[in-house]
């Protein structure tokens, strides 16, 4: 797993610190925009969103409760 860029670090304190998040966006070919999406996966890394634990890489959800 390679490290996190230094770009994203204040991104996810800000989102570890938050208790709810609202993401307004247009519909884009019935997705969100792509750089949206980018952001979102590149913020959401193992040992952030998600911790693994066993053979379960989903078994503990960092963001979700």
């Amino acid at each position: 797993m390679r490290a996190l860029p230094a770009g994203l670090v204040q991104a996810q304190e800000d989102l570890a610190w938050a208790q709810h998040i609202v993401l307004f966006f247009p519909l884009w070919l019935g997705d969100m925009p792509a750089l949206l999406k980018g952001f979102l996966e590149q913020v959401a890394r193992p040992g952030f969103a998600f911790k693994p634990e066993g053979g379960n890489p989903f078994a503990k959800k960092g963001l979700t409760g």
